[in-house]
């Protein structure tokens, strides 16, 4: 019965269901098709499908691909040009006198950059605004206005002041930078070309208090070839005493280098037996700028440099010694006292000796360029600016 219901089930009952799909087709014709579509569910499943074919993206192009046209070869580029070396000169003119001494190569170059760059520090420009003010009585002021209680006080840029009662203004208004270099560069010139070199030092100052250390810098030059004891005195007397010294140590030092830094003749003036029309300042010379040939050039032996070979020379060495070091101790006393308690006699005695002994230090390396020498005549002349600096300083007292 089982084998009957299971024969019925998986045979006969399918073959009635797919004969009556046919519509009732022949017995053979049913057959015949059961057989075609059996051939084609096994012919389908013995066929591996078909993938589609992958397309292989092409890879993106390199930066120098997309800037090079396709069949043209690769352009070199042109390697950068080396950037110039600034000029110190040019950024001295400009009035950019720290990066010019920064670039400077020369000892005199360098100095001048150093004190244009004191100046700056000691007489930058005022915050409070530059204005015109017109007085009751129709006369005018100017000048950077310094508030005060019941006045009102104007700078000029040259330095000078002074106060006016608020009860005396009748009006007073704000000029522009511009306008305030406009009006003030014409009374800077006038104050340079004086002739006094107090004067030339107000308009030095002036030039940077407006804003334009470009104009300063030509007379920065000018204060360095004036006389060194009016100079001293202008530095006393006009420049804030908080930076007093370090303007100082500038101007001493581009002093010393105008003088110290020419060429050497000493060598050449001896065997022309000197020329005629002498200056009254004897030249000098910079060890480092003598030639290979000289006693105290590059190629000589340090020996050679250090030693004084002309028995002249070793005389008036000898002379000068002791003025020397009397100098030394009197300057040495001053220095350890204050200026607070300096007798001005002392000063001035100190003076007179690193004088005498620096007038002899100038004959002897008129007759030898030696690096014994030249060490002493500018320690001497070092020594000599304070001195006399410090001399203006007792004598305010």
């Amino acid at each position: 019965m089982r084998i009957f219901l299971l024969i019925f089930l998986v045979f006969v009952l399918p073959a009635a269901v797919f004969w009556v799909g046919t519509g009732a087709a022949h017995p053979f014709d049913a057959a015949e098709r059961f057989w075609y579509q059996a051939g084609q569910l096994v012919g389908s499943a013995r066929e591996e499908p078909k993938d589609d074919p992958i397309l292989e993206e092409p890879e993106p192009p390199t930066d120098e691909e997309k800037r090079e046209p396709a069949g043209e070869s690769p352009v070199e580029k042109p390697e950068p040009e080396p950037k110039a070396k600034p000029d110190p000169a040019a950024l001295f003119r400009e009035g950019k006198f720290a990066e010019a001494a920064r670039f400077a190569t020369q000892t005199r170059q360098r100095t001048l950059a150093e004190l244009g760059a004191a100046f700056a520090a000691a007489f930058p420009p005022p915050p409070e605004p530059y204005v015109v003010v017109a007085l009751t009585s129709g006369s005018e002021h100017e000048g950077f206005a310094l508030e005060a209680l019941g006045e009102v006080r104007l700078m000029q840029p040259t330095g000078r002041a002074i106060g006016l009662p608020e009860s005396m203004i009748a009006s007073k208004r704000e000029l522009t930078p511009a306008q305030m270099v406009e009006r003030a560069l014409p009374d800077i010139e006038k104050e340079a070309t004086s002739g006094d070199t107090r004067r030339l030092l107000r308009a030095t100052a002036a030039a940077f208090r407006i804003g334009r250390p470009d104009a300063a810098a030509p007379l920065i030059g000018r204060i360095v070839g004036a006389d060194a004891q009016s100079v001293l005195q202008a530095i006393s007397k006009d420049v804030p005493a908080d930076v007093r010294d370090a303007l100082f140590r500038a101007y001493r030092d581009a002093a010393l280098a105008q003088r110290t830094d020419a060429p050497a003749a000493v060598t050449a003036r001896a065997n022309a037996k000197a020329a005629p029309e002498e200056t009254d300042e004897p030249e000098r010379t910079n060890p480092l700028q003598r030639k290979p040939d000289q006693p105290g050039g590059p190629g000589g032996s340090r020996s050679k440099r250090l030693a004084i070979q002309s028995e002249a020379a070793k005389k008036l060495m000898t002379q000068a010694r002791p003025l020397r070091e009397a100098g030394e101790a009197l300057y040495q006393k001053v220095y350890a006292a204050g200026l607070d308690k300096a007798k001005p006699d002392d000063v001035e005695e100190a003076i007179r000796k690193y004088k005498s002994a620096l007038d002899l230090y100038e004959k002897a390396i008129e007759i030898e360029d030696n690096d014994t020498i030249y060490a002493l005549l500018t320690g001497c002349s070092k020594k000599l600016f304070q001195l006399r600096f410090w001399k203006e300083q007792v004598g305010s007292r």
